[in-house]
């Protein structure tokens, strides 16, 4: 029931199409996360969030593109930060500089093979159908509620406010922390609960786990944390 216009007079965004487009949303933002493993993190949203570029042999284009990316870098910094998005047609790459009260903090360069990669051409297709619909015009609708929509981002955020109304959400460390109510409702249930088989080759390898990060030969746990640090996308301390 929910409802998304580029403008007042365009035909209505909803049902299926909207609900493929939020489906698509959380792809490219996980895209974007792997990214950032490699490449700024608010530059990798500003990058999702712009128009696409698709040649960067056209300089005028190109550098009309990193002003964009600029001025949407621009929108969430505090005042002790400044990014910097220029095009260098010698090397024919973008180059992006965070600074923090006037240090180099950040550097990151977008040549050829970024703009070529799966990664960005599957960004690039988001941008060019959702995206590029959005103007100061946009507005999403639900329930008889509207708000204005800079970008599919302010979409999303509206529609999983609106979800979340009337919902409680609570974490637990363990079955211990739950009444009899919630220990039934997500556990015992026979309508709820999923019941896995463990197999001897599931314990074989939770015992080499076990024995990497929790024994007592530190080399291994060592080798382990370095070859999968980047790879974390939860991590509790």
């Amino acid at each position: 029931d929910a409802h998304l216009y580029a403008n007042a007079s365009a035909p209505a965004i909803s049902g299926v199409a909207l609900e493929t487009a939020v489906k698509d949303y959380y792809k490219i933002n996980s895209i974007v996360e792997r990214l950032s493993k490699k490449f700024n993190l608010a530059l990798m949203q500003a990058v999702a969030r712009s128009a696409p570029l698709s040649d960067l042999e056209d300089t005028k284009k190109t550098k009309a593109w990193c002003a964009q990316i600029q001025q949407l870098l621009a929108q969430d910094l505090t005042p002790a930060q400044k990014h910097v998005v220029v095009f260098n047609d010698k090397t024919q790459e973008i180059e992006h500089t965070l600074s923090v009260y006037g240090v180099d903090n950040d550097t990151d360069f977008l040549g050829e093979a970024f703009f070529n990669s799966d990664d960005y051409k599957t960004i690039k297709k988001f941008s060019e159908a959702i995206e590029s619909v959005f103007s100061e015009e946009s507005f999403v609708e639900k329930k008889g509620k509207e708000i204005k929509a800079k970008n599919f981002t302010q979409v999303v955020k509206f529609l999983m406010d609106d979800a979340k109304k009337g919902q409680s959400f609570q974490r637990y460390k363990g079955l211990g922390e739950m009444n009899p109510e919630q220990l039934w409702e997500t556990t015992m249930d026979p309508e709820n609960r999923i019941l896995l088989k463990v197999k001897i080759e599931d314990a074989i390898v939770a015992d080499e786990v076990f024995s990497t990060l929790m024994g007592d030969e530190v080399e291994p746990r060592r080798n382990f944390i370095e070859k999968n640090a980047l790879s974390v996308d939860n991590l509790d301390f």
